[in-house]
């Protein structure tokens, strides 16, 4: 019952709200003139946080860049002391033979005299 009386209640009030919540025409431009302002100003802030996020973009590729490219020089100062040590190591060459030689010992011939 208690629920009744309350939509009842808010049903009959309801066509009173409009008649107090319009505001006058200059309070309504004031509002709006302060909202455009706002706006501006975000829209001025958004576009200098994308300025500077696109400046710390092409900075981290700089960097990335730089370290890629230090990286190559580092392997290609290794590549060519390896192909200094393959030079002079090219000149050179070294042979290696084996020489067997069998003795056949008598027990006649070792024993002391």
């Amino acid at each position: 019952m208690k629920f009744k009386k309350t939509v009842v209640s808010l049903a009959l009030a309801l066509p009173t709200w409009p008649a107090l919540a319009t505001p006058n025409d200059d309070t309504l431009r004031a509002e709006m003139s302060q909202l455009v302002q706002r706006l501006e100003k975000l829209e001025a802030s958004n576009r200098l946080l994308q300025t500077r996020l696109a400046e710390v973009e092409q900075e981290e590729k700089e960097v990335a860049m730089a370290s890629r490219l230090e990286d190559m020089e580092i392997e290609l100062l290794s590549l060519r002391k390896q192909a200094r040590a393959i030079e002079t190591v090219e000149g050179i060459s070294a042979g290696a033979a084996m020489t067997m030689v069998a003795q056949n010992a008598r027990t006649a011939s070792t024993s002391p005299l």
